[in-house]
């Protein structure tokens, strides 16, 4: 029974993810304020990996900032960077490099918070 409750969900926010008359980040908002579903909730629901997954290395040109780099098996991907020389302090705030971001007119997000590294993440395994 629940496992039925969890596909209806799961198809549920795959036809809200692919809504052409939405951006990406209308999609998200959709899926988490009028289904109220928490990112952890919608990672669990789909195997994600959200910000406490990740595994940071030292920067291997700072040795003051940390640095991450992830490839999904849907081919994007995400790289997170922080220190004090990026754009991101690398414990509250992050830069962030994704395949997404390469389409920006600045190419990378910069100061992002957890909950933003989170939706980002959710958004590049969707």
């Amino acid at each position: 029974m629940e496992e039925d409750r969890i596909k209806k969900i799961r198809d549920k926010i795959y036809d809200i993810f692919l809504k052409a008359d939405m951006d990406v980040y209308e999609r998200y908002d959709t899926v988490i304020n009028r289904m109220n579903l928490t990112p952890d909730q919608v990672a669990d629901i789909f195997n994600f990996i959200l910000f406490d997954e990740l595994e940071f290395q030292t920067h291997p040109y700072a040795e003051d900032g940390i640095w991450c780099h992830v490839d999904f098996d849907n081919d994007n991907y995400i790289s997170v960077i922080g220190g004090a020389n990026f754009y991101g302090n690398g414990t509250t705030t992050f830069e962030i490099n994704s395949n997404f971001t390469e389409k920006t007119e600045e190419g990378v997000i910069s100061y992002a918070t957890i909950d933003k590294l989170n939706q980002h993440l959710i958004l590049l395994q969707i």
